[in-house]
């Protein structure tokens, strides 16, 4: 929960697993985005965040649009001290 303080630094996308299906677009449009190569990358929102703590909005964004992903190609990494 984002009361665990995730930041950005902590969330991984695996662009190699990514297989461009657009669900976390989808789900989360300001966490996550499609780019013109058709992988995953860190959305407006999440993006203007920069390594600050996601806040309760940006958190539940983030973790609907890991848990759609068909390819798992978005990694919490919790255990990271950012």
């Amino acid at each position: 929960m984002a009361s665990e303080r995730i930041r950005t630094s902590q969330i991984k996308l695996d662009r190699e697993l990514c297989i461009g299906a657009g669900m976390c677009e989808s789900v989360a449009p300001e966490a996550f985005v499609v780019d013109e190569d058709g992988l995953v990358e860190f959305g407006p929102g999440l993006a203007a965040l920069g390594d600050e703590p996601l806040d309760d909005e940006s958190y539940t964004a983030a973790a609907a649009a890991a848990a759609v992903c068909p390819a798992q190609a978005i990694i919490f990494n919790l255990k990271a001290n950012a």
